[in-house]
């Protein structure tokens, strides 16, 4: 009996190291929560202010619940990847009956500089990136393709970088991705109004 209750113990320890190793632990999820509220109330308040573009920033902050929740679980529910993007269509179905010059093959394109990487990663090993990043991708690629379709390349890369350097210095076997993509889209939005879209779009484009 003494002995079993030793192993289960062991056991416990070590599937505990290991969630802290994976940055799962209920610290490193509380912070991701904190980080996703303050992230949505200072992009809310952007767009009250008239400075960030409203479908993709409603559509990012719109994705910050999934982001939360995958930060904690590890799993970007469909059902909010869903709203996310409806809250997408009607702001951009807003845009357009306002005036608005969103160009529907530029958020296509950049929905597909995001999302196809990350879904040759998934196909190539569906255990290192599940198939909920690749639509999350797919979302906010779109959402910041409505401003510039090089940002879903942009907001690529710096996913990627914030998210390798945070499993380096956690030395961390996986990440939840689903928060860095968020974060990318949203350095993403805040870079093109401060001139980074220009940039990338390069003249007479």
């Amino acid at each position: 009996m003494g002995e079993s209750v030793g192993v289960a113990e062991r056991t416990r320890v070590r599937s505990s190291k290991t969630h802290q190793r994976d940055g799962t632990g209920v610290g490193s999820s509380r912070r991701a929560r904190l980080a996703s509220i303050a992230f949505g109330a200072a992009a809310m308040s952007a767009i009250v202010a008239g400075s960030l573009p409203v479908p993709a920033t409603l559509t990012i902050v719109a994705m910050v619940p999934a982001a939360m929740i995958d930060a904690g679980e590890r799993r970007l529910p469909n059902e909010l990847v869903a709203a996310a993007t409806l809250v997408l269509a009607v702001a951009v179905s807003i845009s357009w009956a306002l005036g608005g010059s969103v160009r529907p093959a530029s958020m296509a394109v950049g929905a597909g500089a995001m999302a196809a990487p990350i879904l040759l990663v998934h196909l190539w090993s569906p255990r290192s990136m599940g198939f909920g990043d690749v639509k999350a991708a797919l979302v906010l690629g779109a959402a910041v393709g409505s401003v510039a379709w090089q940002l879903g390349l942009l907001a690529l890369c710096v996913a990627a970088g914030i998210g390798a350097g945070v499993g380096l210095a956690r030395r961390a076997r996986t990440i939840a991705f689903g928060p860095y993509l968020v974060a990318g889209a949203g350095v993403a939005v805040i870079g093109s109004e401060l001139g980074l879209g220009n940039l990338l779009s390069g003249p007479g484009s």
